[in-house]
């Protein structure tokens, strides 16, 4: 992240390696969005999905937040068979940035 914000300072951002990015999105959102605190609001989920080919469902309920790991959306519809409320799509890099 911080050689990303130098280069990015510099006018020439490069995007993270694949395999750190991917690793990136999980851990941020296995540690930081997981929480046992109650979701005020309707339940939803919110999904992540990477060019690279993972993906990860956010759900959040009165349960609290928690993530899991989902297939990728299916090559035919672009999307997964079990909507999300808000999906997000893009390379890891841009992901974790």
């Amino acid at each position: 992240m911080h050689t990303y914000d130098a280069q990015l300072a510099q006018g020439a951002p490069q995007p993270l390696p694949v395999e750190l990015a991917l690793d990136g999105v999980e851990e941020f959102l296995f540690t930081v969005c997981a929480t046992p605190s109650a979701w005020p609001h309707k339940p939803t989920a919110f999904d992540f999905h990477a060019a690279e080919g993972r993906s990860w469902r956010l759900t959040v309920d009165g349960d609290g937040a928690r993530i899991t790991r989902i297939p990728a959306p299916t090559a035919a519809t672009g999307e997964d068979s079990d909507a999300a409320g808000a999906s997000v799509h893009g390379t890891a890099s841009e992901l974790v940035l």
